[in-house]
């Protein structure tokens, strides 16, 4: 057999592995109850932006815990800075679209480092203009929080 049908063998078993341990942790976040927005909007949102079927719940996961550390009033439930993203559902989709693109760039690059850290890099850079007061430097912390 060849080392392409190997590593293709490979790649599935990591992606499986990967799945599962998700699987198993969003099973416990559940269990701990963090959500935060009406399920439906965030369900809606992950639904609609996330076509791995058997990765949505982690993403609707990480989305109620991205809107718990964002805290933000209306129109900025996530943070979502873009004047088109105006009401909760569509802040919630931005939201999921960004995570999910960012998910697969991470992946492409090799899945170096952690994907919080990986994403914050984006969605919450530190020293981004937009942030004077230096908010974005307890992101990653404030997220995972809310995961745990």
């Amino acid at each position: 057999m060849s080392r392409k049908f190997f590593k293709i063998v490979l790649d599935i078993w990591k992606d499986l592995a990967i799945m599962f341990i998700m699987k198993f942790w969003i099973v416990a976040m559940v269990g701990m109850n963090i959500a935060v927005s009406s399920a439906d909007v965030v369900s809606d949102a992950v639904r609609e932006n996330v076509p791995a079927e058997q990765m949505r719940p982690y993403f609707e996961t990480l989305l109620r815990a991205i809107r718990k550390a964002e805290n933000g009033g209306p129109g900025r439930e996530y943070g979502i800075l873009n004047p088109a993203a105006k009401t909760e559902r569509q802040q919630a989709g931005w939201c999921a679209a960004t995570c999910w693109k960012n998910y697969i760039r991470w992946q492409k690059q090799g899945r170096k480092g952690d994907y919080i850290e990986f994403l914050a890099a984006r969605y919450a850079p530190v020293g981004a203009g937009n942030d004077p007061q230096n908010l974005n430097k307890n992101w990653i912390r404030n997220v995972e929080s809310f995961l745990k």
